[in-house]
């Protein structure tokens, strides 16, 4: 949102919120406001998807945790995991000091952090924006 574009708007289709200067209203009507609301609806899905696609490479930390017949830990998966809290529940989770029922209580709210950007993705397959 720039200085210049200082009145809100939603798309008709998925209440998307953009951002146009004085006189759109005058300028823009019928199939040439479909057609700006059609783009915007285009750069945000795929602004949403890239994000979401980010964020679920970040948690494929499925990083289940396993003990080799020698004792040591050995972490299958891998961890891209930028967001520090999940990242201190998982290794909290992996930790081998750790009990078990603590370990899967650390692993459950590691995997209840929601992904937001994969939420909207969703909210925008439900009311049939994205296929």
């Amino acid at each position: 949102r720039y200085n210049q574009f200082k009145i809100e708007r939603r798309t008709l289709k998925g209440g998307i919120s953009y951002f146009v200067k004085s006189g759109f209203d005058d300028k823009y009507r019928g199939q040439d406001l479909r057609r700006v609301e059609a783009r915007v609806v285009t750069a945000y899905v795929n602004q949403v998807t890239s994000m979401c696609q980010s964020e679920q490479m970040q948690v494929r930390t499925r990083v289940i945790p396993s003990i080799s017949k020698h004792g040591v830990m050995r972490l299958t998966g891998y961890f891209f995991r930028t967001d520090l809290q999940k990242q201190r529940l998982i290794d909290a989770s992996n930790s081998i000091l750790t009990s078990r029922s603590d370990r899967e209580k650390y692993r459950a709210k590691a995997d209840t952090l929601l992904l937001k950007n994969c939420l909207e993705f969703k909210r925008l397959q439900t009311i049939g924006i994205v296929h």
